[in-house]
C-alpha cells in the first residue's frame, strides 16, 4: 500500500511516507530495503529532531539482526496462574 501512494505521486517530497514504508519494511523482515528508506525519509525531513530519529532507523535497520526479546507476559486484564486477582 505505501509503494502505490508513493507511485500515485500524492505525497511527492514528504518524509512521512517513506518513514512508514521503512516501518512496515522493517517489520516484514526486509532491514536492508528499510534502511534505505528510513534514510531517505531522514534525508526528506526539514525537523533536526525527526532527521536524527530516521538516521537512527535507518542505522538499526542496517545492523545485525536483534536478539529475540522474551515473551510478553500477561496483561493487566489477565489473571496470573495462582494469583487471586480475578481475570
Amino acid at each position: 500500500m505505501a509503494d502505490e501512494l508513493a507511485a500515485s505521486g500524492a505525497l511527492p517530497g514528504h518524509h512521512r511516507l517513506p518513514a512508514v514504508r521503512g516501518h512496515l519494511l522493517e517489520r516484514a523482515g526486509r532491514r536492508a530495503e528499510a534502511a534505505e528508506a528510513f534514510a531517505a525519509a531522514a534525508a526528506l525531513a526539514g525537523n533536526p529532531a525527526e532527521r536524527r530519529h530516521l538516521a537512527e532507523c535507518a542505522q538499526r535497520a542496517a545492523g545485525p539482526e536483534p536478539e529475540p526479546g522474551p515473551e510478553p507476559g500477561p496483561g493487566p486484564d489477565r489473571a496470573v496462574e495462582g494469583s487471586s486477582r480475578p481475570a
